[in-house]
């Protein structure tokens, strides 16, 4: 009784809000934003005027739904409205207030009648644009919408670092990511999913209570939507050549009916990569102990993956979709290489060892997604998945030393299922002020085993086994040009882990909370957002399992059991003036986890690589971007700087590793005659330091030409990657007794063609008319 007492009073206490915020504020300007098909458009931007002197009133932008809401102090006066969004001709209106709540009804955007070329030889004045702390990537109506893959977009967008395929938002980390709301579980899908049939990108820095607590950024893809019916066929090569050759095709298929699409695609690519790693270990204890290995490798990559999926529209407000992804791969190493160890500097073992590994992967994920709305203003929101993996994998060393040769020969094993649903109610006052509520539910399990035939390693069968149970709210509201948003998440994780080798057994139950809070000013060219967001993250699996794994005889590598979730407490600002961003953030991070370097106890010259949680760390990130266009030129300039406060025990000392990082990112767009584009892209990042980790600095160079032929339907791009061979992968790491360097030589630069090929005999739904002379892809 009392917790639906405390119910009824949130509810008045919102009610109250809501009331009073009407009767301070006044008049409140409504409507719809369609294209001519009667499709909504999101993100177009609505700009309120004062006819007589041009000064700005207030300002929005649509919402998903095409929705505007825009709030206004009392007035009796004539207002001017300024109705754009890229791709489309601007619409002006004008309106007399006087009274609460004027309705625009539906305002048709006519869509720019210029051809592609000549859009693309002009360029849009802008490929992102502010919403609060967010940043979107207008794909669909720029220059964006022709760069390739989904990660040749992620590189052009500000703070966002994509390397060696892996995605990190500067200062964040790696993101959370979801295309058409669906979780992302395999980051080398985006490398799938062509450029053009992307709608928008959304970079949310401070994401709110409705998402996991590990995702301190959130990446949001929306692809288009299908407004014809019909067959659609969608054909892609992509042929690298460095070192070796490599290739991936893709095959897409769809059939749109009235209310129902089928969609299926296979994929098949093959990468071949050398790496050659070398690195010295040197531990200072009773005999100064120093191990150089250079293990030069190959490494063989196969992958399929198939896809097939529906999405229903069962009526004008409910959508069902479901989907199947499935994934089967093998990867092998192959390496040669040679370990010398010195005690006191003198030669104790030369160690040549040949190396073989095969790994057998499988992925099978389930997604259902429901969408309904309820009235007027409740929308419901599920979203599940099942995702089952297996990894089979075997390995073989065969040492030859001056002491003792050894074969080795190694089984690892690990099958994992992971269960997950979420729920979430959405009640919509108007286009601005919403609560949300939800819960979520998870649980992973999984079995695993390592064996070693013969037994310089423990065999050992573990058990993982992790449920979390979570609940979350939100209120965001908007009161002329002031957004705000509250949240709060809440987290019961219980995990277990058991190692059968060491008779180990690790349960764990942690409850914790989640606030965020976040303030965003519109005042025309200027806009600005404070926010505030307790976040963690969790040790992986990996990290927790405490398995001996062999690396050579005088290394080993293990996890710790131990280990406890960071939590972190961010704080972020964001300033935009026309074409300035501005990001700053202050990051304040409780038991951070990093890597660990100790001696085995009583053999001082063998040591094990791990990882522990250190006591705190501090940061400051700043980062600017800066878009210009001149003429046919279109340049984006991201300059951003780093600043960690942090320190560890290094030969009875504090070691500080305070590094001021100063990175830079330039990309460049040229547009000639006839659609040709013209790319330049360089990234320079300098030294930084992560925990006791330091990596050296490094920089890349890439260019490529691209054309679209046949009204859009074919796609042409040629690029040579890391054209200077710069990219090098060089690391220290010094704690307790023990320093340690590697620097990785790969194969950086490559070349490659890309092609892709739509074909489809799409009729419009609306009107049953041919469009295959449309437009449908819009730019």
């Amino acid at each position: 009784m009392l917790y639906f007492l405390k119910n009824i009073k949130l509810t008045l206490f919102f009610l109250f809000l809501s009331i009073s915020s009407q009767m301070l504020w006044g008049q409140s300007i409504t409507g719809v934003i369609m294209n001519e098909d009667k499709i909504p458009i999101e993100y177009a931007t609505v700009v309120l005027q004062n006819p007589v002197d041009s000064s700005f009133i207030a300002g929005g932008t649509s919402s998903q739904s095409g929705m505007i809401h825009i709030t206004i102090p009392h007035s009796d006066k004539l207002v001017s409205i300024s109705v754009s969004c890229l791709g489309y001709i601007t619409k002006k209106l004008e309106i007399q207030v006087n009274r609460d709540t004027v309705s625009l009804g539906e305002v048709i955007l006519q869509q720019d009648p210029v051809s592609l070329e000549t859009v693309l030889v002009s360029a849009p004045d802008h490929c992102f644009k502010r919403d609060g702390s967010s940043l979107i990537a207008n794909v669909s109506s720029s220059i964006l919408s022709s760069a390739g893959t989904a990660n040749d977009i992620l590189e052009k967008i500000p703070g966002i670092l994509v390397k060696s395929q892996s995605i990190t938002v500067f200062g964040k980390g790696k993101p959370l990511i979801y295309i058409d709301n669906r979780k992302l579980y395999d980051e080398s899908e985006l490398n799938r999913l062509s450029s053009t049939d992307i709608s928008t990108i959304k970079l949310i820095n401070n994401p709110g209570a409705e998402y996991d607590a590990e995702g301190r950024a959130v990446l949001l893809i929306k692809t288009k939507k299908n407004t014809m019916k019909g067959l659609a066929v969608q054909l892609s090569e992509q042929l690298y050549q460095s070192r070796y050759f490599g290739d991936q095709e893709n095959l897409g298929l769809s059939y749109t009916l009235d209310k129902i699409t089928f969609y299926t695609s296979y994929n098949h690519s093959y990468l071949k990569n050398y790496r050659n790693p070398r690195a010295t270990y040197t531990i200072y204890s009773d005999t100064l102990w120093r191990q150089t290995i250079d293990l030069p490798q190959i490494y063989k990559n196969k992958n399929n993956n198939f896809v097939a999926g529906f999405d229903w529209t069962i009526h004008e407000k409910h959508t069902l979709g479901v989907q199947y992804r499935g994934t089967f791969g093998r990867e092998d190493v192959d390496s040669e290489g040679k370990e010398i160890v010195t005690a006191n500097h003198v030669n104790i073992d030369e160690i040549r060892s040949n190396l073989h590994s095969e790994n057998k992967i499988r992925k099978d994920l389930v997604n259902l997604l429901y969408a309904g709305n309820y009235g007027n203003s409740l929308q419901i929101l599920v979203d599940a998945d099942y995702m089952t993996t297996n990894n089979d994998g075997t390995q073989k060393v065969d040492e030859f030393s001056s002491i003792e040769n050894r074969d080795l020969h190694f089984l690892i094993q690990s099958d994992f299922a992971l269960y997950a649903a979420k729920l979430t109610l959405i009640q919509k006052y108007n286009d601005d002020r919403e609560i949300g509520l939800g819960g979520e539910y998870s649980l992973v399990k999984g079995d695993g085993k390592l064996e070693n035939k013969e037994r310089f390693v423990p065999d050992n069968i573990y058990h993982n086994r992790e449920e979390k149970a979570t609940f979350f709210a939100y209120l965001s509201d908007a009161y002329g040009n002031l957004n705000f948003q509250a949240g709060l998440r809440g987290e019961f994780v219980t995990s277990e882990f058991e190692n059968e080798g060491v008779g180990e057994n690790n349960r764990r139950e942690i409850f914790s909370l989640f606030p965020n809070v976040s303030g965003s000013i519109n005042m025309g060219d200027v806009e600005m957002s404070l926010s505030y967001a307790r976040k963690t993250k969790r040790p992986s699996f990996s990290m927790l399992n405490n398995n001996y794994y062999y690396l050579n005889r005088f290394l080993s590598q293990s996890g710790n059991p131990s280990l406890k979730n960071e939590l972190i407490n961010q704080i972020d600002y964001q300033l935009s003036y026309k074409d300035f961003n501005l990001d700053l953030a202050y990051i304040y991070t409780q038991n951070p986890i990093g890597m660990y370097l100790e001696n085995v106890a009583g053999n001082s010259s063998h040591s094990v690589i791990s990882y522990a949680n250190f006591t705190k760390a501090q940061e400051i990130n700043i980062l600017l971007s800066y878009e210009y266009k001149y003429k046919k030129w279109q340049v984006q300039l991201t300059p951003g700087l780093r600043q960690p406060f942090f320190s560890a025990n290094y030969l009875g000392q504090q070691k500080q590793w305070n590094q001021t990082t100063f990175s830079i990112g330039c990309s460049n767009d040229l547009m000639f005659e006839k659609g040709y584009i013209l790319s330049a892209n360089f990234n320079y990042q300098g030294a930084s330091d992560y925990y006791i980790e330091r990596s050296m600095s490094y920089k890349s160079l890439d260019l490529s030409l691209r054309k679209s032929f046949f009204n859009k339907k074919f796609l042409v791009k040629i690029q040579l990657s890391d054209v200077f061979n710069w990219e090098t992968d060089d690391t220290r790491i010094q704690v307790n007794n023990i320093s340690y360097q590697q620097n990785s030589v790969f194969d950086s630069r490559y070349l490659s063609l890309s092609v892709s090929y739509k074909f489809n005999n799409y009729k419009n739904k609306n009107k049953e008319s041919n469009a295959a002379k449309e437009d449908i892809e819009r730019l």
